[in-house]
């Protein structure tokens, strides 16, 4: 009898490349090489900019680039039953950047008003540095109540904050 427990499991399921994923389009794919509907995009203060391209795929054919981004990213809200969820997603940054400048992948519970709930843990932060695609990892259970609300959905977002006007970083399969 094996016996892990639940945070390796979860970490191991996580390095499985047979998981199936619960987002849509975790590639970033689009036929006209135009933002995916699946995608939200929320930059802060309309500072930076983002688009698709070629230079940016981890796997497939396009891959988001943001440029200058103050603070934002791509998010997708999916239902939510309570469980454990694991999340993943591939950031490259290919120029030095300032020292500030972070990553963050988070999954953020939402109550029926549309409301963040607190979630401790839910979130995995780099710092980022030039180099080859890093994998970004998060994993927990997400109960069906917190602080007495109940969970109605769950957001990933992959947030990027603190990079000045010409640096990018490139975000693809999450």
């Amino acid at each position: 009898v094996e016996i892990v427990n639940l945070p390796a499991k979860t970490m191991l399921a996580l390095l499985d490349e047979t998981h199936e994923p619960i987002t849509e389009n975790p590639s970033f794919e689009h036929p006209d090489g135009k933002w995916p509907t699946e995608w939200s995009r929320w930059i802060k203060w309309g500072i930076g900019s983002k688009t698709v391209a070629p230079e940016a795929a981890h796997t497939g054919k396009l891959g988001v680039v943001f440029r200058g981004i103050k603070r934002g990213g791509p998010h997708q809200t999916i239902d939510h039953t309570a469980g454990c969820y694991a999340a993943l997603a591939f950031v490259r940054v290919p120029k030095p950047v300032d020292a500030a400048a972070t990553i963050t992948l988070q999954m953020t519970p939402i109550d029926g008003q549309g409301q963040n709930l607190p979630a401790p843990g839910l979130s995995t932060t780099i710092s980022a540095h030039p180099g080859d695609w890093e994998r970004l990892a998060v994993a927990g259970r997400v109960p069906a109540t917190i602080n007495n609300k109940a969970v109605k959905k769950l957001r990933l977002m992959i947030l990027i904050d603190g990079f000045a006007k010409n640096e990018e970083v490139y975000v693809d399969d999450a």
